[in-house]
């Protein structure tokens, strides 16, 4: 492999840090992604050289030549990516070639605390879009890991001039409960651990403190090792937790307001616990339905998944730069980048959001001021193309 000029270095008025000023040369795997697409978008808008290659994190058999070729025929300096595959496709093409590997974690890094994954990947670059994860993943060995939460694209994710029917509702929820997840998530469970009464009362107890105050993961652990669990088995149980505990939270305020709002609800599994039917739209398209059905709900609603502690998530991006009104559960985060009751609104429970909802119903003005104000700031601070600068920042970043 040629290596590839280096561009020329400045002093960045960090102790230690020289960085470096010029174009990079990036590799996204599994471009085409909703997300990654938005990241290839944004990093092009920066300048810098990007290549994308099919690749499924999830799978097996990945190309690895074809890979290598690309890294080799456009000296590529860094793969950024989602997640590597269960044969570390990518990290041993990052070894090979001396390039760095960069993950951006949209959720929970649970595999990241098993053994054989912080053994290998504890020197790559991992960016968690949840600041609790931070703490955690260097208390694991990891040495690289920086907090980075998400952004959104406002060319996609803009105010709608366009109109749909199905879509214009009072209020409107984009989420899945994935309750036939859960039920195979129980029986892979079952297959390695004979559980006893005892058992399933601590399974169930986990999934009430969840729900009510979030996943946490190291004392969950430890919990689930007293048992004599093995890790991997753990993982599992957390992520069954995890599911389970995101639909009592999701289920409850969409069933409160069920009858008290021309209600929309987009995702799997509504039709199971007592959501009427035409409150429920099928799947819509991310790039050309989700901007008009955000534009179109006098009030969007999200409701944050037990698992994310201190992170705002995709939804929570995308709604603002819509210029649509929000009401969102709390989360630390949402006061350290926006103002509550100015750019969006705050439910503390499922009483306070029926009356927050009935509230901004009747008052439109209101709800127009505030979801305007919102976007302002998502356009000031939170695009993709601001977090891609961020990360090309840290990864242009050498030690002296």
């Amino acid at each position: 492999m040629t290596l590839p000029q280096q561009p020329a270095l400045t002093t960045s008025g960090l102790t230690g840090i020289l960085i470096y000023d010029g174009t990079m040369k990036i590799l996204i795997p599994s471009a085409e992604g909703i997300i990654e697409r938005q990241w290839i978008s944004a990093l092009k808008d920066l300048g810098h050289d990007v290549f994308s290659h099919e690749f499924n994190p999830y799978g097996i058999g990945n190309d690895k030549l074809s890979i290598i070729r690309m890294v080799e025929e456009n000296e590529i300096e860094v793969i950024f990516c989602f997640d590597d595959d269960s044969e570390a496709t990518l990290l041993s093409i990052c070894n090979d070639y001396n390039i760095k590997l960069a993950i951006w974690h949209h959720d929970a890094p649970y595999k990241f605390l098993l053994p054989a994954w912080r053994r290998h990947y504890r020197h790559v670059y991992h960016f968690c879009m949840d600041r609790y994860y931070v703490d955690i993943m260097r208390g694991a060995g990891y040495d690289k890991v920086r907090y980075l939460h998400l952004g959104t694209t406002p060319t996609i994710f803009k105010p709608s001039e366009k109109t749909r029917k199905e879509f214009t509702t009072e209020v409107g929820f984009v989420a899945n409960l994935h309750i036939k997840k859960a039920h195979d998530q129980w029986e892979l469970i079952l297959k390695d651990w004979n559980m006893s009464d005892e058992d399933s009362e601590l399974v169930r107890g986990l999934i009430g403190i969840a729900a009510h105050d979030g996943i946490d993961i190291p004392e969950t652990i430890n919990v689930l090792k007293d048992r004599g669990l093995h890790l991997h088995l753990i993982m599992l149980i957390i992520k069954f937790v995890e599911t389970v505990a995101s639909q009592e939270r999701r289920k409850t305020p969409v069933l409160a307001l069920r009858d008290l709002a021309d209600l929309k609800v987009v995702g799997s599994d509504w039709d199971l616990v007592g959501v009427y039917q035409h409150q429920i739209l099928p799947r819509i398209e991310y790039y050309n339905e989700l901007p008009i059905f955000y534009s179109s709900a006098a009030i969007n609603l999200n409701i944050t998944q037990p698992q994310i502690r201190r992170g705002l998530n995709q939804r929570f991006f995308d709604v603002l730069a819509c210029e649509g009104f929000l009401i969102s559960d709390h989360n630390d985060e949402i006061a350290i980048f926006f103002t509550p009751g100015e750019e969006l609104v705050i439910f503390d429970d499922v009483p306070d959001l029926v009356e927050k909802v009935g509230y901004y119903l009747n008052h439109p003005d209101k709800r127009k001021a505030i979801a305007h104000a919102a976007r302002e700031k998502v356009l000031a601070y939170h695009t993709m193309n601001h977090r891609m600068e961020e990360v090309v920042r840290i990864l242009q970043e050498k030690s002296e």
